[in-house]
């Protein structure tokens, strides 16, 4: 009927032209009536995308190098290099590795941030 009503020959240029190649659906669970299984089918769907050659991986050495000139993660450096220089040592030690902790946390925010930034460009 499809045929006939678009003047096709045939059957392969509806399945050529038409027919999406993506399947985006569980079709086995569809078929035996069985809960689909979204998981599985989103990393399936996505799995061209981390195994593409040319998308980045890792930021450059020098996109790496300008994480630290963000505004809070200077900030942050400032404080602890405050806390460096004073001379309490009983209260700045522990105090000393929170804030080692946040800048590592930050700068580890900052390069995903970036990175998924450069590879939506």
């Amino acid at each position: 009927m499809q045929n006939l009503i678009m003047g096709y020959a045939s059957i392969s240029t509806f399945l050529n032209h038409y027919l999406s190649r993506r399947v985006n659906v569980d079709i086995q669970s569809v078929v035996r009536g069985l809960e689909p299984q979204q998981a599985v089918m989103h990393a399936a769907c996505t799995m061209s995308r981390s195994i593409d050659p040319r998308r980045p991986q890792r930021l450059t050495p020098t996109q790496s190098a300008s994480i630290n000139d963000h505004v809070s993660i200077q900030s942050l450096l400032e404080r602890r290099d405050k806390l460096k220089r004073s001379g309490r040592q009983v209260t700045r030690r522990e105090k000393y590795h929170n804030l080692n902790r946040r800048i590592n946390q930050e700068q580890q925010r900052e390069q995903h941030r970036l990175l998924l930034q450069v590879r939506e460009d």
